[in-house]
């Protein structure tokens, strides 16, 4: 056990040092946060005044729009708008003149028949073919104001007459598939962890690849059994690998959960808590699956370059599930969904994906999760018998033969 955890420490420490894994674990979440930082900034400020984001102490004032009430129907202002922000004058030539002189950027003549016909003239110095999209939002909510006796609660009940409450009589139902979010929020999870399901794995082989490249493998050998040295790479880069899937995923669901009420994403695309925890449970399970699997060809391969170019045999099986996403998505509970989310090979990513769409069934979760510990138990089991094996077997060519008395331990 200490020679175990003397390796597991020395991974750790390295792995830790290294610029490549601290650029990977912190920059993706902190570039995350700036991007999120910079977003909400854009969604406070007015369209257009981006140079007001960085410095606006130096931001100019608008000029101010101003009106004439010939129907005397204004009487008083809503409390939200500044006196200097609509002003009022007592007639068209009033009005005319100061729109010359610069004093406002426009005004609106209320007739003296707008309760019966209910219109309003916008007067503008200059052309602007925008005026038609951009002018009437302050004169509209005095006029309703006034048209509502000044009742303040009453105008906010007419702009905003009600505050949608979404309720989802059947959970399990798949997403409006004419949404962008329908797809993407799955996608952007199953891409997450299948990343972090490989990087993870590919930090073990790597490791080794290194270590017997450098003819530092053999040295480490003469004090340390080959499980022992297995056991410590897998521990602790498997540490390494669970590290930088908190921060991923956890910086990747606050800024998502902050995003729900920042950005107004719909309640039924935004991820339940639970997916942290089955996260966590999911990634451990693939990584012990794919870094054994991934450690035997560094025990079989002679060097990184071979080992880079057979892993893809692999990895195959979690690029299926990429292939058949539209499906997955469009029918998680169907049976292409549930026996991917079955087979220990393609679960880890198949299942995360049907826990950001739908709600998968207990006994769904449960048995995947046994086939994958057993599957991880066997796989363990048989590349610790091949690397110890093959470290006797050190110069030979590998064969069928070989790798067969390797599984069953008869070398």
């Amino acid at each position: 056990m200490k020679h175990i955890w003397l390796v597991l420490r020395h991974e750790v420490i390295s792995t830790v040092t290294r610029r490549s894994f601290q650029l990977t674990a912190f920059g993706l979440p902190l570039i995350s946060i700036i991007f999120f930082t910079v977003l909400s900034l854009f969604s406070r400020s007015l369209p257009g005044t981006i140079s007001g984001i960085i410095n606006p102490a130096e931001q100019d004032l608008p000029i101010p729009e101003g009106f004439v009430d010939l129907s005397g129907l204004i009487d008083s202002m809503p409390e939200n708008i500044a006196q200097e922000a609509l002003l009022a004058f007592h007639d068209e030539t009033a009005a005319k003149s100061a729109l010359q002189s610069g004093e406002i950027s426009a005004y609106y003549l209320i007739p003296e028949d707008y309760l019966a016909r209910g219109e309003v003239t916008f007067v503008s110095r200059d052309f602007n073919p925008m005026d038609a999209f951009n002018g009437g939002t302050l004169i509209d909510r005095v006029l309703q104001f006034n048209l509502l006796e000044g009742d303040s609660r009453l105008l906010n009940i007419v702009r905003d007459p009600f505050a949608l409450q979404v309720m989802i009589l059947n959970p399990g139902s798949s997403y409006d598939q004419d949404s962008t979010l329908a797809f993407l929020v799955p996608y952007m999870v199953m891409l997450l962890y299948y990343m972090l399901i490989l990087m993870s794995a590919g930090f073990l082989v790597s490791s080794l690849n290194k270590e017997r490249e450098n003819d530092i493998l053999e040295i480490l050998l003469v004090s340390l059994t080959p499980r022992q040295l297995l056991a410590g790479k897998f521990i602790g880069l498997g540490l390494m690998g669970l590290l930088v899937n908190i921060l991923w995923v956890g910086s990747a669901y606050g800024l998502f959960f902050l995003s729900g009420s920042r950005f107004q994403v719909p309640p039924q695309f935004q991820l339940a808590p639970q997916i942290l925890v089955w996260g966590v449970v999911y990634f451990l399970l693939g990584y012990a699956i794919y870094a054994s699997l991934l450690g035997a060809f560094g025990a079989l391969l002679p060097n990184l370059r071979e080992t880079s170019q057979a892993t893809m045999v692999v990895i195959l099986p979690m690029i299926i599930p990429l292939m058949f996403i539209s499906i997955l998505i469009a029918q998680p509970n169907g049976l292409l969904a549930v026996s991917l989310s079955l087979f220990p090979l393609t679960a880890p990513v198949t299942m995360m994906l049907r826990l950001a769409v739908t709600i998968v069934p207990v006994w769904q979760l449960v048995l995947s999760v046994c086939l994958l510990l057993s599957a991880a138990v066997f796989t363990l089991r048989a590349v610790s018998r091949m690397f110890h094996a093959q470290m006797m077997l050190s110069g030979q060519p590998m064969s069928l033969r070989n790798i067969y008395r390797m599984i069953i331990g008869r070398v």
